[in-house]
């Protein structure tokens, strides 16, 4: 101890906490970063995605009870971690119906991203052919819906088309008191062309 008073001085070392982003059901998010206590931390622009939803902003609760942070926006750092949670509003969308070469009027159906809907059993019609069910693609190589069946809104509009089947029909030769008829012609479908027969039958 020396010959006179002593003062000593604490010694602080600045709190380091941790700032995390999190998707909250989505994806594409910055990674997490430390920043000391006090710091000004600047809310990222990157914008993270999921299907089906639009993204409205970061929140301090996964709900979105909390506290709103915008994009760009900056706020001090506490003396305790920090997360941020994404917050998503659900995309609405619409499934169309295209007749595909048949006559019909059907109105589109509204829904939102993951909820379902009835597949319209209104039938469309077309000449020479049946109506066979919805596909979601016009050459009917897509998926198959029936008329009254349950439909999950996907995360985009969705269109509906039309699937026919030709029908078969033939010509049947009468030789009308004659002989020797033709051989019926079979499997021809309305809008083809064929060529008739040239058997000429006997009196």
């Amino acid at each position: 101890m020396p010959n006179s008073s002593v003062v000593l001085y604490a010694r602080w070392s600045v709190l380091q906490k941790q700032f995390t982003y999190d998707a909250n059901g989505g994806s594409g998010v910055d990674a997490a970063a430390s920043y000391a206590y006090g710091a000004t931390v600047t809310v990222t622009s990157s914008q993270p995605t999921r299907s089906g939803y639009s993204f409205i902003g970061w929140n301090s609760m996964a709900d979105g009870s909390g506290t709103t942070s915008a994009a760009t926006s900056t706020f001090t750092m506490p003396a305790n971690d920090v997360t941020v949670y994404a917050i998503w509003s659900i995309n609405a969308y619409t499934v169309y119906y295209n007749m595909n070469g048949g006559t019909g009027s059907i109105n589109p159906q509204p829904g939102t991203y993951g909820t379902n809907v009835t597949v319209s059993s209104t039938a469309p019609t077309r000449t020479g052919f049946t109506f066979s069910g919805w596909n979601t693609l016009p050459d009917g190589t897509g998926s198959d819906h029936t008329g009254g069946g349950s439909l999950t809104i996907p995360s985009n509009n969705l269109t509906l088309y039309a699937k026919w089947t030709a029908i078969q029909y033939s010509i049947s030769y009468n030789a009308n008191g004659g002989s020797g008829s033709p051989t019926d012609a079979t499997g021809l479908t309305a809008g083809t062309n064929t060529t008739l027969s040239q058997t000429t039958p006997a009196q």
